[in-house]
Protein backbone atom coordinates (compact mmCIF):
# COMPACT_ATOMS: atom_id res chain seq x y z
CA UNK A 1 0.00 0.00 0.00
CA UNK A 2 2.53 2.90 -1.07
CA UNK A 3 1.66 6.41 -1.29
CA UNK A 4 0.67 7.43 -4.35
CA UNK A 5 2.89 9.79 -5.71
CA UNK A 6 0.76 13.27 -6.23
CA UNK A 7 -0.26 12.42 -2.53
CA UNK A 8 2.78 13.29 -1.57
CA UNK A 9 3.55 15.99 -3.96
CA UNK A 10 0.38 17.86 -2.59
CA UNK A 11 1.41 16.87 0.93
CA UNK A 12 4.66 18.52 0.39
CA UNK A 13 3.12 21.60 -1.31
CA UNK A 14 1.10 22.02 1.61
CA UNK A 15 3.92 21.64 3.73
CA UNK A 16 5.90 24.61 1.81
CA UNK A 17 3.05 27.04 1.05
CA UNK A 18 2.41 26.66 4.83
CA UNK A 19 5.77 27.48 6.17
CA UNK A 20 5.85 30.60 3.53
CA UNK A 21 2.29 31.66 4.78
CA UNK A 22 3.72 31.58 8.28
CA UNK A 23 6.94 33.53 7.63
CA UNK A 24 4.85 36.40 5.31
CA UNK A 25 2.81 36.47 8.46
CA UNK A 26 5.26 36.75 10.88
CA UNK A 27 7.46 39.34 9.21
CA UNK A 28 4.46 41.68 8.65
CA UNK A 29 3.62 42.50 12.38
CA UNK A 30 3.49 41.45 15.71
CA UNK A 31 0.61 38.45 16.87
CA UNK A 32 -1.57 36.60 15.12
CA UNK A 33 -2.32 37.05 11.38
CA UNK A 34 -4.16 35.24 8.97
CA UNK A 35 -1.59 34.47 6.96
CA UNK A 36 0.32 32.77 10.45
CA UNK A 37 -2.96 31.17 11.36
CA UNK A 38 -3.03 29.76 8.02
CA UNK A 39 0.34 28.56 7.42
CA UNK A 40 0.16 27.00 10.90
CA UNK A 41 -2.76 25.43 9.99
CA UNK A 42 -1.46 23.74 6.79
CA UNK A 43 1.77 22.80 8.17
CA UNK A 44 0.19 20.70 11.09
CA UNK A 45 -2.66 18.96 8.23
CA UNK A 46 0.29 18.16 6.35
CA UNK A 47 2.58 16.63 8.77
CA UNK A 48 -0.59 15.07 10.35
CA UNK A 49 -1.98 13.52 7.15
CA UNK A 50 1.80 12.28 6.47
CA UNK A 51 1.95 10.33 10.19
CA UNK A 52 -1.66 9.20 9.63
CA UNK A 53 -0.22 7.40 6.36
CA UNK A 54 2.80 5.89 7.71
CA UNK A 55 0.81 4.53 10.43
CA UNK A 56 -1.39 3.27 8.40
CA UNK A 57 0.86 1.55 6.52
CA UNK A 58 2.96 -0.22 9.49
CA UNK A 59 0.19 -1.40 10.84
CA UNK A 60 -1.13 -3.18 7.55
CA UNK A 61 2.15 -4.27 6.90
CA UNK A 62 3.42 -7.78 7.49
CA UNK A 63 6.28 -8.51 9.40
Amino acid sequence: MPLPVTSLYAALAALLVGRVLHARGLGRCRGATNERVWGMALTWLALLGMALWLLAITAFTPF
